[in-house]
């Protein structure tokens, strides 16, 4: 028999590291590993790992127990991106040593928001900050006790989702008590810590409440395909956030179901078609205008009608430097909302060949635009006139029927090749479960995201990243809400 041996230290101060549970893999399959052998190293910081027979092997460091962070050899994180390591027979091969990082941890308990019942098996996800955007990093599950404890993690700045995994009997939420990723609080982690008391508190969905009404044109005449959304009041940001949206049926008819108890506003949205102006209840065309709507715990408000108008329409064409449309360019039109104290997205669209966009379901006011190009397109993003800030950007006026023309925008930078993943063959298997073919990049690594909302989008991370597999992937995607929407992209 054969062995691999080597010494664990902490990465900068060469301390050595006992107790680092070391795990010796042999691949099967492309992406498939087999468990062989593991070891622990001894104060010293040295491990052994015996009795393996001549091969390859990948070898794993971790320390679920304490705070330093995953590696596999040679330094990365992924068992797929690992170096080989080559044994010969009846041999011993030496210095396969490993510089772990000191990270930390989250911990807390998650309860019962009335009863202050611990509960269990309450999915905890874990995002960082990079700099730049969001990213999934790690996730856990509750004990029998409700008490939770993160992997370790990078240090660095964090949020924290509280996710029902059933999907079925509590409403998910973001520490500290709210309902949108962006409210969440930061939570700061510290190397060699635990940040301690990051605790959840959530609804069950049994004592949710209903908003119901009927949606018309002008003209009286009902309204189907029409998404009424309903916005709750968060106390602790002051704002208005989105909470669930619900689409009117042939006679108009909506019913937005599954709400806690609170003080909402509701939008009427004519996202599908955009030949209707978005208009608030009641009778307003403005978040900040809108009546307040008081939802008491298992209580029904009925008659809460929407009426809307025409819409207006601003249109243009989005181009590159030398003067050639671009296609995939998301345009953003938002008005400043007081309530909120924010520039609120109104409505979207994106440019089609040659660049051309109409951006439709605008009612009249004040507006601001947003050019976005696609991740990875190599394109420079702008505001209209041809700035980088929402509050440097020209105001755009559409009173008296009008509808705006020529809005353009030059957007600087290089275009990359893009190979855009395809998801397909969406299909239900059950109650609030659904499945999807993906097919990826052979070996680039993805992530499912998902959005309550279409207007605006506010994507979340689901689960872990994957990698694009031969012959592609099975997507499993679970929800309870009235509406989802799912996308995946390149992690």
């Amino acid at each position: 028999a054969s062995r691999i041996e080597g010494r664990v230290t902490e990465e900068g101060s060469g301390t050595a590291l006992p107790n680092i549970s070391v795990t010796a893999y042999r691949q099967i399959s492309p992406n498939s590993f087999e468990y062989v052998f593991s070891a622990i190293t001894d104060q010293n910081g040295n491990y052994s790992l015996a009795g393996l027979a001549a091969g390859s092997y990948r070898i794993s460091f971790e320390n679920s127990a304490g705070y330093y962070l995953y590696e596999v050899f040679e330094n990365v994180s992924d068992l797929n991106a690992g170096t080989d390591i080559t044994v010969a027979a009846a041999s011993t091969t030496f210095g396969k040593d490993a510089a772990l990082i000191a990270g930390g941890k989250i911990s807390g308990t998650v309860t019962h928001a009335i009863s202050q019942s611990a509960l269990p098996e309450i999915g905890v996800y874990f995002y960082r900050f990079d700099g730049v955007i969001w990213k999934f990093q790690n996730y856990t599950t509750t004990s029998s006790s409700g008490v939770y404890t993160s992997p370790p993690m990078p240090i660095g700045q964090y949020r924290v989702e509280f996710y029902d995994n059933s999907q079925s009997t509590y409403r998910s939420e973001y520490y500290s008590n709210t309902f949108n990723f962006d409210n969440a609080t930061t939570v700061l982690v510290s190397a060699l810590q635990t940040t301690g008391s990051v605790n959840g508190s959530l609804s069950p969905i049994s004592l949710s409440s209903t908003i119901a009404g009927t949606i018309r044109g002008n003209n009286s005449a009902p309204l189907a395909g029409i998404y009424a959304q309903a916005f709750l009041f968060n106390a602790v940001s002051g704002r208005y956030e989105f909470k669930a949206e619900s689409m009117s049926d042939s006679n108009g008819a909506y019913l937005i179901e599954n709400l806690p108890s609170g003080l909402f506003r509701m939008r009427f949205n004519d996202r599908t078609n955009g030949a209707y102006a978005q208009q608030f209840y009641s009778v307003s065309s403005t978040l900040s205008d809108a009546s307040n709507l008081t939802l008491n715990t298992q209580d029904s408000l009925t008659f809460i009608d929407g009426y809307m108008a025409q819409a207006r329409t601003i249109s243009g064409t989005v181009r590159d430097e030398m003067g050639d449309g671009i296609a995939g360019v998301n345009v953003i039109i938002s008005r400043w909302e007081p309530v909120n104290n924010e520039w609120f997205s109104v409505s979207s669209s994106q440019s089609l060949a040659g660049g051309v966009y109409t951006v439709r379901g605008l009612p009249d006011g004040t507006y601001r635009a947003q050019f976005l190009p696609a991740g990875g397109s190599g394109y420079n993003g702008e505001f209209y006139d041809d700035v980088q800030t929402i509050e440097n950007a020209s105001d755009l006026y559409l009173f008296f029927g009008d509808s705006l023309t020529e809005i353009d925008a030059e957007l600087s930078g290089t275009p990359t090749e893009i190979v855009f993943p395809i998801m397909s063959a969406f299909r239900q298997i059950g109650p609030g479960s659904y499945e999807a073919d993906f097919q990826g990049l052979l070996g680039t690594m993805y992530r499912l995201e998902r959005s309550a909302t279409m207007l605006p989008m506010s994507w979340v991370p689901v689960g872990p990243p994957f990698e694009a597999q031969t012959g592609g992937n099975l997507l499993n995607m679970n929800s309870s809400a009235p509406k989802m929407f799912w996308r995946v992209r390149r992690n």
